[in-house]
């Protein structure tokens, strides 16, 4: 899962850091309650060193029967 920075900016703002690190987030199914973690694999910077996306690696995906999520 790779979320660009301009899309989560507001709530990533500050998470990521020399001192705090953002290492996850769930999805939880409303209707099975079923939850997908997604942990932090690392974040992508250009050339210029400003943060561009967020890639994160799900942990548990069967709970969902593997859904795949669309960030879009």
């Amino acid at each position: 899962f790779t979320a660009e920075a301009s899309d989560l900016g507001e709530r990533f703002s500050g998470l990521l850091g020399p001192t705090r690190l953002l290492s996850g987030f769930e999805l939880v199914s409303q209707r099975t309650d079923k939850v997908v973690e997604m942990r932090l694999a690392r974040p992508h910077y250009d050339f210029e060193g400003e943060l561009t996306h967020w890639e994160f690696n799900p942990i548990d995906c069967e709970s969902f029967n593997n859904l795949i999520v669309f960030n879009d």
